[in-house]
């Protein structure tokens, strides 16, 4: 489960209040010495494409094997049992990865197997998946142990913990900015972010220029493979895994503000092509549709920073965000036209294009009307575009109002990142001032303070819905996201005023007249 305390209370300029820290917040100790290392392959067996070509990942001088084995302190009480892992496996793979495909396991898999094969990614998943607060916050505490002792003090390297931390969703939210730059650390390790005949610089690799040194010296001419030795093709789990990265690391960025993502790359893009041209599992499709709907949010972010994006009519010279806006759609609506009918009409599609389609309209909100445009002449492109962000984020609330509630455990922090930009979007456009725009309509279509409420009484549910055992005091993450929501309904209701629909009031004057008679 990802983290949402204070998720509304995230983006820029500080809108919304940030939320309290978690109750989690421990110091990442060392792990402890039942913490075996005893050197594994990683081949991507355990998350490979079903009939793809597996290999070793690609050898670098920072990587060194994944850890085999359980080994990851099988005293502990707070492990879950043989049964419990694969009814909590079970039930990530049933739920969890529907909102975020971007592992694919053999239909015969085990989380015995898994356990063997991955321990890290193990780990992390019976994390995510736990239904017991005091387990899920010990669980945590072992991820951190383990990421601080065997990749920060050990230097170990390898997908298993790339793949574990994507699915960890980078913990908490004190650690998400830590977190981040150790899996982009990871893949820059790994080389997954560029071809791998690239990564193989001799000027790179130390070991390798230190052979091909001693053997000019002695007369014999190093051969053009001294650089390529043990290369494999890039898998398919090697591909999805860096795209996975890319996808958390952009909306953590876009959430906290204060980081970048991992930068995309030409070879990122190649793996994205190759994804979507062999297609060998259908959840691939919507990968490769989730991250081409992030790069466009990412550019349409961009933009609205741009000095050249500009609402003077007068100055032929710069590019009007229409067409910008124009340009983007059109990208957008060829990303959903190309996936077939049932992955359309997923929830996590949805859920990201209402959310794009937004950041597309957001252009508007960051520009200023320029005092050449007469103040009597409405600006009717602009005002399409700041309806159409009204609509986009009603859109998106009104498919996330669709979703039990139950659901919300195994969603991943990418929608609560959605629900902290639409959130902020809403309370922006009402409280927009322009000439053009009727703040009165904003609330008669989707009203913030109610928005809010609705949030939070589904977020109250959630605890019973899913069947969780809050045997903590701090209550979990979704009974603190509730309180953040309560602090901004308190001080927004202030700044708004209590709000009265129109019609209702009309028919409640009316209604006295009517029955008089």
């Amino acid at each position: 489960m990802a983290n949402i305390s204070g998720v509304v209370g995230g983006g820029p300029a500080g809108v919304a209040a940030s939320a309290s820290s978690s109750s989690q917040d421990e110091a990442s100790g060392a792990a402890d010495g039942r913490y075996a290392d005893r050197g594994s392959r990683d081949d991507g067996a355990g998350a490979g494409v079903a009939g793809a070509a597996r290999g070793t990942s690609l050898p670098t001088p920072t990587q060194t094997a994944s850890p085999e084995g359980t080994g990851y302190g099988d005293g502990d009480d707070f492990l879950p049992s043989p049964d419990e892992a694969e009814a909590l496996f079970e039930s990530f793979r049933g739920q969890n990865l529907r909102y975020f495909p971007f592992l694919h396991f053999r239909p015969t898999m085990t989380a015995r197997e898994l356990r063997s094969e991955k321990p890290f990614l193990w780990i992390c998943i019976m994390t995510v998946a736990s239904r017991v607060a005091s387990q899920q916050l010990a669980l945590g505490t072992r991820v951190r142990q383990i990421v601080g002792q065997k990749l920060l003090v050990e230097n170990e390297r390898s997908i298993d913990y790339l793949l574990g931390l994507a699915n960890h969703q980078l913990g908490n939210k004190p650690f998400m900015c830590l977190f981040c730059q150790i899996a982009i650390g990871l893949v820059f390790d790994l080389g997954l972010n560029k071809d791998p005949v690239d990564g193989m610089n001799p000027f790179l690799c130390w070991k390798a220029a230190q052979e091909r040194a001693d053997r000019e010296k002695n007369g014999a001419t190093a051969p053009a493979s001294l650089f390529l030795k043990n290369q494999q093709p890039r898998t398919m789990e090697q591909r999805r895994a860096v795209l996975a990265c890319y996808m958390v690391t952009s909306n953590v960025a876009s959430f906290l503000g204060k980081m970048d993502p991992l930068r995309w790359t030409p070879h990122m893009d190649e793996c994205l092509q190759i994804l979507d041209s062999h297609v060998t599992v259908p959840s691939d499709q919507a990968l490769v549709a989730l991250v081409r709907m992030q790069l466009l949010k990412e550019e349409a972010g961009r933009l609205s920073w741009r000095p050249e994006v500009t609402y003077d009519a007068t100055d032929g010279s710069r590019t009007p965000p229409s067409m910008y806006v124009k340009l983007l759609q059109g990208q957008l609506q060829k990303i959903l036209q190309n996936l077939p009918t049932e992955l359309q009409s997923s929830d996590t599609i949805i859920s990201q294009l209402h959310c794009a389609e937004l950041s597309i309209q957001e252009i508007a909100l960051s520009s200023k009307t320029n005092a050449c445009v007469p103040a009597n002449l409405p600006d009717v492109a602009r005002l399409d575009i700041l309806y159409a962000c009204l609509h986009a984020v009603k859109a998106w609330f009104e498919h996330f109002f669709t979703l039990p509630p139950a659901a919300y455990y195994a969603i991943p922090f990418t929608f609560f990142a959605q629900l902290s930009q639409c959130v902020i979007a809403l309370y922006r456009l009402t409280i927009f001032e322009d000439p053009v725009w009727d703040r009165t309509s904003v609330r008669n279509t989707i009203d913030l303070i109610a928005t809010l409420d609705e949030v939070g009484d589904r977020f109250m549910r959630v605890c019973s819905e899913a069947g969780l055992n809050i045997d903590v005091e701090d209550g979990n993450a979704f009974a603190k996201a509730v309180k953040t929501i309560r602090g901004l309904r308190g001080n927004w209701e202030s700044t708004l005023g209590p709000f009265v629909n129109p019609v209702t009031a009309a028919a409640a004057a009316v209604g006295p007249v009517l029955g008089a008679g």
